[in-house]
């Protein structure tokens, strides 16, 4: 065999060798996102807790749907520019609301809302 074609087999068997890796590493990765997707959907599923009553390991408040009373301040309601959803121009509307009795405040993310410039 002439040396060129020693060379492109090493170089082929090398590459193949790092395809095979690489479809592993995304396999990996696979069962990496089911077990977070799975997690993220049971802490969905849960009903909302009263702020006050989620543990302070906020690796366990990851995704869950809280409650707080009080009421939105609206003087200082943010609005984020140039937001796209699906394609469409808008704006993000987070908004503090006042936790009652306290002053204390947790930022809402209210929603979306279409805006053309």
């Amino acid at each position: 065999m002439s040396r060129r074609i020693v060379v492109f087999c090493v170089l082929a068997a090398v590459a193949a060798m790092i395809f095979l890796r690489l479809g592993f590493w995304q396999l990996d990765r696979l069962g990496d996102r089911r077990t977070r997707n799975a997690t993220v959907e049971q802490q969905q599923r849960g009903t909302p807790m009263p702020l006050v009553a989620l543990p302070h390991d906020t690796a366990k408040a990851h995704y869950r749907a809280a409650s707080v009373d009080g009421r939105y301040d609206y003087d200082h309601q943010l609005v984020l520019s140039n937001r796209t959803r699906r394609g469409s121009p808008g704006d993000d509307l987070p908004t503090p609301v006042r936790l009652a009795g306290s002053d204390t405040a947790v930022l809402v993310i209210r929603g979306w809302v279409y805006s053309p410039d």
